[in-house]
């Protein structure tokens, strides 16, 4: 688990430019989107109707959508799935069992293995702080536990004649497991079970929520008898590794022959807080992408040269956008050799970026230069114009020139995404954009800011969840290559869009207007930025309607007795609470105290070591 600064791509126009240190806005277009600013377009393409979706999309597609055929082999997603927003890292639901059991994990790009606790696990984060109950072993009848002969990532314990596994890591935290095997599959409706034997395709099913049992499969996994540190205390139950090894979830997914193609994507947005009922950040797709997500083509990186089971990237250069006068002002002094010491991955389950010292050497000194202050991690209290005069940080990756080049034909030369003239010689380049407002994070327990961007590591560079918001990011096993392209990831818009009117059983994931919000967001003053988003919902001078067709004496004494009875059960209920048989901490919380603020970054990946397999060095 590690904090989260939404990235958006560059628009790169085909003007010349010279070469030179600093360039001119008028040479390079970033349409920057601040967070606010995404979530009040979300909001708004969620209040139409569905039929409007299907009539009239953005205008800023179309014309690409409808060519998708054309541009290039990239995998077609044989399932989408929903995604929730945790302590800075995305969730996913994944059931287990015969009946199926939820168990939430966090989408980890940086592992191999899925584990979540098990019934034998003490103190294991239940019900104080996970979602979720303990796995039940007994209630499946699909389980079983794996002989020595069958581990696919554990070793063998001979005195138990058992498959074991565990993790622990620098920072303290820690897992041990049993090896085990049930049937699982991911995503599907977030408070219900299914099961392939009782539902029925609904509309396109790749993104019907009811679909998700037929990619169901006998998973290897662990099942955690202990966990230490931050796996107590994280809001998601437990893990699920997507890296390249052969336990990793997509990879016995291919092996099951749920899926033809040995890709994925995930699609992160972001919410300033996590509710317990669940809080809408994105989607997940297994099998490929789905070009329905993106608002923009879709440009790679090359993924050729990547010996190690992490998804790494190969930085070319670096820049700090000023957005005051719209220079771009090139990080002098950083080689090649510096940008990769230790080399680049993509993780998802590492909330913040975090970069080389050799990059903070020149970032910081350029960063005061241009501030007047000092890059630092300590709080601020700010107002959103003084975050937005900070610079952007803008990132140079290296480009699939095959792939990238056929992207740039086939739209005129001119792709979002793709760095151009700003560097002549590296056209086909990736560019990722990290503005101030989304390197910036706000905490509401103390009403300050954070910089959640780090420079000063030792062994490697990480571009965690929050270099992956608001794009869907491919990662392309088979062809090795990673895909970027921009998108609102919103799973709800998506499904709803595409259900051609037919009606969908249950929201796959509570929608953010059905969520109760407290006042904790800030606003646009030095202590809160943001507005509640429901704001005007509570700002009606008049009650709605349907009441006021309530003037009889008869109606109004009917809806007294009813609100009356509904006292009563409320109160019925809250006493039955407070008896000597009832537990947990997560029930007994208001409303209020159930929206969790993100916690300090958690910072995992790259100080880990596996008891039982040496993961592939950085270096």
């Amino acid at each position: 688990m590690k904090a989260v600064v939404a990235v958006l791509f560059c628009a790169v126009a085909t003007t010349t430019t010279t070469t030179t240190t600093t360039t001119t806005a008028a040479h390079v277009i970033i349409p920057l989107v601040p967070h606010h600013v995404q979530q009040q377009r979300r909001r708004q393409l969620i209040s139409v109707p569905s039929s409007h979706f299907i009539s009239e999309r953005p205008q800023r597609y179309p014309r690409w959508l409808k060519e998708r055929e054309l541009q290039d082999d990239a995998p077609v997603a044989q399932q989408v799935a929903g995604l929730y927003q945790g302590y800075g890292t995305h969730y996913a639901d994944l059931w287990c069992g015969t009946p199926p059991q939820r168990q939430t994990v966090i989408v980890d790009t940086g592992s191999g293995i899925t584990a979540f606790p098990c019934s034998q696990c003490q103190k294991c984060g239940v019900p104080d702080y996970h979602l979720d109950a303990l796995f039940d072993e007994s209630a499946s009848s699909t389980f079983s536990t794996l002989s020595c002969g069958s581990c696919l990532h554990g070793s063998c314990d001979v005195t138990k004649q058992q498959c074991q596994m565990g993790q622990s890591y620098q920072e303290g935290s820690s897992w041990r497991a049993q090896e085990v095997v049930d049937l699982c599959y991911v995503g599907g409706l977030h408070t219900e079970p299914l099961t392939a034997s009782t539902t029925t395709a609904h509309f396109s099913q790749s993104l019907d929520p009811m679909h998700a049992p037929d990619l169901a499969f006998m998973m290897k996994f662990g099942c955690q008898t202990s966990i230490t540190g931050l796996f107590v205390t994280q809001l998601a139950d437990g893990i699920m590794g997507m890296d390249k090894a052969e336990s990793s979830y997509w990879k016995q997914l291919v092996d099951a022959q749920r899926v033809d193609q040995a890709a994925f994507s995930l699609c992160y947005s972001r919410s300033p807080t996590a509710a317990r009922e669940g809080t809408a950040a994105g989607g997940m797709s297994l099998g490929g992408t789905d070009a329905r997500w993106h608002e923009t083509p879709m440009v790679y990186t090359d993924q050729s040269g990547s010996s190690s089971g992490f998804y790494q990237v190969y930085l070319r250069k670096a820049y700090l956008r000023n957005n005051a006068d719209h220079k771009i002002h090139y990080i002098e002094g950083l080689s090649e050799k510096d940008l990769n010491q230790g080399n680049v991955i993509v993780d998802s389950g590492t909330t913040d970026t975090y970069f080389h010292q050799n990059f903070g050497r020149k970032f910081y000194p350029l960063f005061q230069e241009m501030t007047g202050e000092k890059f630092g991690h300590k709080g601020m209290s700010l107002t959103q114009e003084q975050i937005d005069a900070y610079p952007t940080i803008l990132l140079q990756l290296s480009g699939d020139v095959v792939r990238n080049r056929q992207v740039a034909e086939q739209h005129g030369g001119t792709v979002q995404g793709l760095v151009g003239e700003l560097d002549p010689d590296h056209p086909y380049d990736v560019l990722l954009a990290i503005p101030p407002s989304h390197y910036f994070e706000y905490d509401a327990e103390d009403k300050k800011y954070y910089a959640r961007f780090y420079a000063d590591e030792k062994r490697g560079s990480v571009l965690g969840a929050n270099a992956m918001m608001g794009h869907d990011v491919l990662f392309d096993i088979d062809n090795k290559i990673l895909g970027w392209a921009e998108s609102n990831c919103d799973y709800n818009q998506l499904v709803e869009r595409y259900s051609n009117g037919k009606v969908i059983p249950d929201d796959p994931i509570p929608k953010r207007e059905d969520q109760k919000k407290n006042s904790e967001e800030p606003s646009n003053n030095d202590e809160e930025r943001f507005k509640p988003e429901d704001e005007d919902m509570y700002s009606r001078s008049e009650p709605p309607s349907t009441l006021q067709l309530c003037t009889s004496s008869t109606c109004q004494i009917g809806v007294t007795v009813f609100v009356v009875g509904a006292v009563i059960a409320v109160g019925y209920v809250l006493a039955q609470r407070t008896t000597a048989g009832y537990s947990g901490v997560g029930e007994e919380l208001t409303d209020a105290e159930l929206e969790m603020q993100s916690p300090p970054s958690m910072h995992y990946r790259d100080d880990y070591n596996d008891d039982d397999k040496e993961i592939p060095s950085m270096t």
